[in-house]
């Protein structure tokens, strides 16, 4: 699978580590915090219907407080 990313923030051990946008091949991306890699701590993910998941992360699961957004109807569901 080919991953295109464009770093905001450092590398650390050569991996992504701070602030960052992922750009997945389906059209998703992710824009928050790496920790050595993982999708750890707050960001937003944008599936590739446009949907949004803004909030807390943790070993690249949605995990704690956060907005679910459906693009298509604008409902949100608060975690």
């Amino acid at each position: 699978m080919n991953f295109f990313f464009i770093k905001k923030g450092e590398y650390q051990k050569n991996k992504r580590h701070g602030k960052g946008i992922f750009f997945y091949p389906d059209g998703s991306k992710y824009d928050g915090d790496w920790n050595e890699n993982i999708r750890e701590g707050y960001g937003t993910y944008t599936y590739p219907n446009n949907d949004t998941y803004e909030g807390e992360w943790k070993n690249h699961q949605r995990h704690g407080k956060g907005t679910y957004t459906y693009a298509a109807t604008s409902m949100c569901f608060i975690d």
